[in-house]
């Protein structure tokens, strides 16, 4: 007989009522739900008109030349992204993979921001923006802080990049957002997300 190794994962949409109620009845326990909303950027004119230029904010454009700020970006989003994968812990990598990773050639600099502090020397949030295989739309990628404290910070970012979507006449900008994932979230109930099925994730044990 063939030896089933557990932790057994798999995902769902909420809509697969019957498959939902099999994984259940199985002892199947849900672990995270993922929400991948659609915002119309002409939608957010509000956000836009209420959108300032923040000295604190740079574009990781201007700040590619600033190693230290690199690599202090590197281990937080490092840090973030295990924190919300403890379910399912992501394979070891190390700090050179991880810049791999972040800087993918998916990745928009000019839209992507981090909020510096006073000095410019600590990174305080962080949020990515990515191209996109649909048309005239570019996604939300990670976004995070530095200490639980900054996660405010995170919507200005968010707002930064509407803007910057507008301006290049982006008319869609998509997100991910995981329960288990406090930043996201927070993106996700400030922004006027179209409604949407989520994606659950099951495990058993």
């Amino acid at each position: 007989m063939e030896t089933i190794n557990l932790p057994l994962q798999t995902s769902i949409w909420e809509t697969s009522v019957n498959l939902k109620k099999f994984y259940e009845d199985n002892g199947f326990i849900e672990i995270r739900r993922t929400y991948m909303p659609l915002l119309k950027v002409s939608d957010a004119k509000k956000v836009l008109s209420n959108t300032s230029n923040n000295v604190a904010i740079k574009s990781l454009k201007e700040v590619m030349s600033n190693d230290l700020l690199v690599e202090s970006l590197t281990h937080n989003v490092k840090r973030n992204y295990e924190n919300t994968h403890l379910v399912n812990p992501v394979a070891t990598m190390g700090i050179d993979e991880w810049k791999d990773l972040i800087f993918a050639d998916d990745l928009v600099l000019s839209g992507s921001y981090v909020y510096l502090d006073n000095d410019e020397k600590q990174i305080l949030a962080y949020s990515f923006l990515h191209d996109s295989e649909k048309e005239s739309t570019l996604e939300l990628g990670w976004c995070g802080t530095a200490g639980s404290e900054n996660i405010e910070l995170i919507p200005q970012l968010v707002y930064q990049q509407i803007r910057y979507a507008y301006k290049h006449d982006i008319q869609f900008i998509l997100g991910e957002f995981d329960t288990t994932d406090k930043y996201g979230m927070e993106v996700l109930n400030y922004l006027l997300f179209a409604p949407c099925p989520t994606w659950i994730t099951y495990q058993k044990k």
